[in-house]
């Protein structure tokens, strides 16, 4: 009877152990994902991919370093959010998402400035009104 009982707790105690490392794993497994944009969460494919790596701190020398030793090709520096923008391969991102420095990643974007709120924003069409117009007239001259 004693033998059996203890049977019993030494399987009990062996399936809580594997349930709390599995939670663990599943857990570790998650947070990788918090560090990931939505766009890169479903899966990430093995093509190239632009991409802005933001780190806690200002990216230093060996982490450039790291991400070149797995095949990444540096962009540009973004000192700002304290990131850089690289050209990644998937594998390459998910393994980058395991260093507690990076903090997240982000598709690299095409970004286009539209003027078309400029001369609204500053009230130009207020200076363009009649009074610019007697300027101009006044200084070719005509009065």
């Amino acid at each position: 009877m004693k033998r059996e009982t203890r049977r019993i707790g030494f399987v009990l105690l062996m399936l809580m152990a594997v349930s709390i490392w599995a939670q663990g794993a599943t857990k570790a497994r998650t947070v990788d994902h918090d560090k990931l944009s939505p766009e890169f969460r479903g899966s990430l494919p093995n093509s190239q991919l632009d991409v802005i790596v933001q780190y806690r701190q200002r990216p230093t020398a060996q982490q450039y370093a790291r991400v070149a030793r797995l095949g990444g090709i540096k962009k540009g520096q973004l000192h700002v959010i304290r990131g850089a923008a690289f050209r990644l391969s998937g594998g390459a991102i998910s393994q980058l998402a395991e260093d507690p420095d990076v903090a997240y990643f982000s598709p690299n974007r095409p970004v286009w400035a539209f003027l078309s709120n400029a001369a609204p924003a500053i009230n130009a069409p207020y200076a363009w009104g009649p009074r610019l117009r007697r300027i101009r007239h006044w200084s070719r001259g005509n009065r």
